[in-house]
């Protein structure tokens, strides 16, 4: 046997299969591979890294099981090659036109196989990997493996038999445990709500082949999980847990939670196969639906933006070794990141009291996570030991990585990079993380030097958006080192074309929108505790008002400053911001800006004095914009900053603008995004929204030339994906 396959399950799963099997292999199948040791018919999923269940596997598989059935084998093994048993089915295929076999026809194939099936399970089984697992009459796992149904986070429940197998193996509680969290469990405890039979130390691939073997051999033959009473041994019981669980719907996503529920409720009360035609209903009536495309599309915008024509290439360094200059809010959480991923970190402040209060807050934010019971004290302590401080230069030496996270001009920051780099010795990657104007950074630090951004939008766990920018020319090592450090901080990282101080960064121009048909509609008459609620019930996280408060309104004011195609700074907004700024009320840090905060529970409540600042400032009085408005402007006004984006060629594609959003706006991942829910909303009504909106404002929101494009031509932006 010349081509090989390799298991990661258990210890010693890295061995060849050569040893166990018999050497003869169909190499027709490129990626499902047939060998027959013996009695024992062995299909080998070979389609690393993840195994998906595409139209290619699903036929190899289907062939397989025919090939066994017409040979002399006694009983069929399914195993994977490389570190993923199966990662489910190809998400590519969703919403698109059916290819046989389907899913679900390749698993009732297989539980109606009359020889024995077992599936021997590595890494992880996720979705219709797991239902595929669930179909076979016998399940063992490595014991490092993990099984799980993850199909709940893009709004579909398991479609190919997991809400009727599920519960009969486990029951109720535990199948909607796992199918409603949509995360992978661990081989143990799979094995003790019944989900497996067995969980394998040593090698998988040979256990394997005991297993099949010994069922051979004891005459046990097929078990169809159909078949399985266990789980539903107590009604009563099972029917209390249903009961349980409608109790705790809440949210938005109760509509697609309830529907689950009712389907692994059918699991008792209806004979197998109008269980399975109920599954595949509601599966179809979800996959439908505007929330199931917006999590797929957010799936899918996280996995490919910013890498099509602008692609990372090049080899990432090896860094070990990490200096942050500015220890203020963005520093302190650009270092906490860097000591999370186990980087050794040294942190630089301008004199000994900025340093001790820098260090002093990743303490404290460490110790309220002790406190909590998120972190075991032994995790903050071998944290802590990563971190050093100092003022000094010389502090930089040996560093392979040197971030300026401080409040300075661009100049400034190429100067204070250059005495660092230099004290650093060899030529470590020098990256600023505030969107200065990249070609002044080139300029005062030297074009040998390996220079580039890493734009940070804090807090960093709820916006992990790392916008890279590296100058034009810049070695390809560059960019794949800023990428392979951002993962490694947890963060996800997305390529944009520099094009000036800010003016390629993605997440500002959006933010800036928002902000600009927020002031807008505060002129209309519309208070800025409606505006907010109103965005963030269409989908935000935070309101406009309450994010500016949070970042601080001199901030907010500068970046309106700017000039971009898709709106005009001079036209609205600046009169309220300043006579904001002259009552002293800076923002959240101040306990006061558009809202005051009580300094107890820290939340935003509206304050009459921004009222009484509101009225002496707007022109005159109109009504109130309503909800509905507030939000299609608003959604209007960040799509248009979006399709400038992609028109200004800032991004290769809308699906880019998406994940911007969603990851550094707090954009709702139902929503999939700026771009597509412009799709899904119609672009049509958004220009018309445009058009009203300029029409109070000419040239405050200038319509990207794409609209009409798109219209014309009856195409949308999820178009320009392709």
């Amino acid at each position: 046997m010349t081509e090989m396959c390799r298991y990661a399950g258990g210890e010693g799963s890295g061995d060849d299969l050569e040893e166990i099997l018999h050497p003869y292999e169909d190499r027709s199948m490129t990626v499902v591979r047939y060998v027959q040791q013996e009695r024992v018919a062995v299909l080998t999923l070979c389609n690393p890294p993840v195994n998906a269940l595409s139209v290619a596997t699903r036929t190899g598989l289907l062939d397989g099981v025919n090939r066994a059935l017409a040979s002399d084998a006694a009983a069929i093994l399914i195993v994977a090659e490389g570190s993923t048993f199966s990662a489910g089915a190809d998400i590519n295929e969703f919403g698109q036109p059916p290819v046989e076999p389907s899913l679900g026809d390749l698993f009732r194939h297989i539980e109606d196989c009359p020889l024995p099936v077992v599936v021997a399970i590595q890494g992880a089984a996720l979705g219709g990997g797991f239902e595929l697992a669930l179909a076979a009459h016998y399940r063992i796992a490595a014991r490092n493996a993990r099984i799980g149904l993850p199909e709940v986070k893009l709004g579909l429940l398991p479609g190919a038999g997991g809400t009727q197998r599920l519960p009969r193996l486990s029951g109720a509680n535990a199948a909607l445990e796992v199918i409603l969290s949509g995360e992978p469990i661990a081989a143990e405890a799979a094995l003790q709500m019944g989900m497996l039979d067995d969980v394998v130390d040593g090698d998988l691939a040979e256990a394997g082949l005991i297993w099949a073997d010994q069922i051979a051999d004891g005459g046990l033959g097929p078990r169809p999980t159909r078949k399985v009473t266990t789980g539903m041994s107590d009604p009563v019981t099972f029917m209390a847990d249903i009961a349980a669980w409608h109790a705790a719907l809440e949210g938005e996503t109760a509509d697609t939670t309830g529907k689950i529920i009712e389907c692994v409720e059918a699991s008792l009360l209806l004979p197998f196969e109008a269980g399975l035609r109920r599954e595949r209903s509601v599966f179809r009536e979800l996959l439908a639906s505007d929330r199931s495309r917006g999590l797929r599309h957010a799936f899918r915008a996280e996995r490919s933006a910013g890498r099509s024509a602008k692609q990372v290439s090049g080899k990432p360094r090896y860094i070990q070794s990490c200096v942050v200059m500015g220890g203020g809010f963005l520093g302190g959480s650009i270092s906490m990141a860097l000591l999370n991923s186990g980087l050794k970190t040294t942190l630089i402040e301008t004199d000994d009291a900025s340093l001790s209060e820098a260090v002093g807050s990743i303490l404290d934010v460490y110790d309220r996570s002790v406190s909590r019971g998120d972190l075991a004290a032994s995790e903050r302590d071998a944290r802590m030991a990563l971190l050093s401080g100092s003022s000094a230069y010389t502090s930089a030496a040996g560093a392979d990585v040197i971030i300026h996270a401080g409040p300075v001009a661009a100049d400034q920051a190429g100067r204070d990079l250059a005495g660092f780099a230099k004290a650093a010795g060899g030529q470590p990657i020098l990256a600023v993380a505030s969107d200065l104007d990249i070609s002044v950074l080139v300029e005062t630090i030297g074009r040998d030097a390996l220079v580039g951004q890493m734009v940070f939008h804090p807090p960093l766990r709820a916006n992990p958006l790392v916008e890279v920018l590296v100058p034009e020319g810049a070695a390809p090592e560059l960019a794949a080192s800023l990428f392979a450090l951002a993962r490694r901080m947890g963060l996800k990282p997305l390529l944009v074309a520099p094009r000036g101080s800010g003016e390629g960064l993605i997440a500002g121009r959006l933010r800036g929108a928002m902000r600009q048909v927020a002031e807008h509609l505060l002129i209309l008459g519309a208070a800025p505790e409606a505006i907010d609620a109103a965005v963030r019930d269409w989908g935000f996280r935070l309101g406009p008002f309450e994010a500016e408060d949070r970042a601080g309104l001199e901030a907010g004011r500068a970046d309106q400053s700017r000039s971009y195609p898709d709106r005009n700074p001079q036209i609205i907004g600046q009169p309220m911001t300043s006579a904001l700024l002259d009552a002293g009320r800076t923002g959240r840090s101040a306990g006061a800006g558009w809202f005051s905060y009580d300094t107890e529970d820290g939340r935003a409540r509206p304050d009459p004095v921004v009222r009484d600042i509101l009225s002496a400032t707007r022109p005159g009085t109109t009504a109130a914009p309503g909800d509905a408005q507030i939000q299609l402007w608003t959604q209007a006004a960040i799509a248009n900053s979006g399709a400038w984006l992609v028109a200004d060629k800032v991004v290769d594609h809308p699906i880019d603008v998406d994940m911007a959003a969603l990851s550094g706006l707090g954009m709702a991942r139902a929503r999939g995004g700026p771009m597509l829910s412009a799709d899904l909303a119609g672009l049509a009504q958004l220009q018309q929204a445009l058009a009203a909106m300029n029409a109070e404002h000419p040239g405050a929101w200038t319509p990207s030339p794409l609209w009409s494009e798109l219209i014309k031509n009856g195409r949308s932006f999820s178009d320009l994906n392709e």
